[in-house]
């Protein structure tokens, strides 16, 4: 697990979109993208930690 924490405005916050991508490394071979989704940051109450599973999907690259 990896926890990532940022100074920012809540109300800036909040505006954003997080886009979480799962990769499978490979030393020898070119790494493979295992899915990702897009989490809403107006949906999580970033106020307390929260512990949740998601369904991976595929992601286009923009």
């Amino acid at each position: 697990m990896e926890t990532l924490e940022y100074r920012l405005p809540l109300e800036f916050i909040q505006k954003k979109v997080l886009h979480v991508t799962i990769w499978s490394h490979d030393s020898l071979q070119e790494n493979a993208f295992l899915g990702g989704i897009e989490l809403p940051l107006a949906e999580i109450d970033l106020r307390r930690e929260t512990i949740q599973w998601h369904q991976l999907g595929y992601l286009t690259r923009v």
